[in-house]
């Protein structure tokens, strides 16, 4: 008997083969296969509330902008997520941001975590002045992990930033 030998299955059925012609027809189930598990749709949102204290050498006229990203631990997901930003409410040296970021994720990989992060900058609107004279801030920080909610359900962070 002559094989072309193309792979380990093409050897097993080979010798299978050798042993029992109608055994060598026989499907062979690869052992490093991976059957992934049916993928559900999961939904809901992220609340997310910024409590920021800004320090006196930001501008009043500068805008700060609270940024949050949501993104489940799935393999099956290859990179999703879902990002949000808000212009903040400030008043005086206090600013606050609240929102949701609402999702609709296929997955399967049977993930019950969500990686979250977040920046909150102050960036003048419009520059002018001289080489140097902008102040810029920016805060930006992974926090961590938090459980998947029920499917339709919230979760929510407070998020206490100095910028």
């Amino acid at each position: 008997m002559s094989t072309r030998v193309i792979g380990s299955a093409a050897v097993l059925l080979a010798v299978v083969a050798t042993m029992s012609p109608a055994a060598a027809q026989a499907p062979v189930a690869n052992s490093q296969q991976v059957v992934p598990a049916a993928a559900a749709v999961f939904t809901g949102a992220f609340g997310f509330n910024f409590v920021i204290n800004v320090v006196p050498t930001i501008p009043n006229d500068y805008p700060i902008t609270c940024t949050a990203t949501v993104s489940p631990v799935d393999v099956s997901a290859l990179f999703t997520s879902e990002t949000k930003a808000v212009v903040a409410v400030r008043n005086g040296n206090t600013a606050t941001c609240s929102f949701a970021i609402h999702y609709a994720w296929t997955l399967s990989g049977g993930s019950t975590m969500v990686n979250t992060t977040y920046t909150v900058s102050a960036l003048p609107s419009n520059p002018t002045g001289a080489a140097g004279s902008l102040v810029d801030r920016i805060s930006a920080a992974n926090l961590p992990s938090i459980a998947l909610p029920p499917n339709g359900g919230s979760a929510s962070r407070v998020v206490n930033v100095t910028l």
